[in-house]
C-alpha cells in the first residue's frame, strides 16, 4: 500500500482502488450499491483533459452496464484540479467513467482515447 502522494503515473500499475458509481442510478440497481473493486492496468496522457491523465482499470468483478458485462473502465477526471496519476491512501477522485469489454480493451489501446457509449460517473478511492 501506498501512503505518499505518488506523481508518476508509471507506478500506478497494480495500485488497487474502489469505484462508488453515482450516475446513472440504474448501474446501482443492476449490480448493487458498490463499492466496486479492481486495480489500474495501464495510464496514459487524456484524450479528454489537457496535461492530465486516463487510466485504465481492471475491475475485480465485472459489471452489467446497459445489458453489457464490461470488466474493465476507463476513468478519467472530471474536475480540473484532480489528476488520477496522483495516488494517495485515502484519496478520493471525481471522475467520469466508460465502462468497456474485454474485447474492446484487447482491440484498442488507451492511448486511442476510447469512448464506449457505457458512461458512469462516480469517485475512485486508492485503498
Amino acid at each position: 500500500m501506498m501512503s505518499a502522494a505518488v506523481p508518476r503515473s508509471e507506478q500506478l500499475a497494480g495500485v488497487p482502488l474502489e469505484i462508488l458509481v453515482s450516475d446513472p442510478w440504474e448501474v446501482v440497481s443492476e449490480n448493487g450499491a458498490g463499492p466496486f473493486r479492481g486495480s489500474v492496468i495501464s495510464v496514459a496522457a487524456s484524450h479528454f483533459r489537457s496535461g492530465k491523465h486516463d487510466a485504465l482499470i481492471q475491475l475485480n468483478s465485472p459489471l452489467q452496464i446497459h445489458g453489457v458485462r464490461c470488466d474493465f473502465v476507463l476513468a478519467t477526471a472530471r474536475h480540473a484540479e484532480d489528476d488520477i496519476a496522483v495516488i494517495e491512501v485515502g484519496h478520493e477522485v471525481f471522475c467520469s467513467l466508460s465502462g468497456l469489454t474485454a474485447k474492446e480493451v484487447e482491440m484498442n489501446s488507451l492511448a486511442s482515447g476510447w469512448r464506449s457509449g457505457r458512461a458512469l460517473i462516480g469517485t475512485l478511492k486508492w485503498v
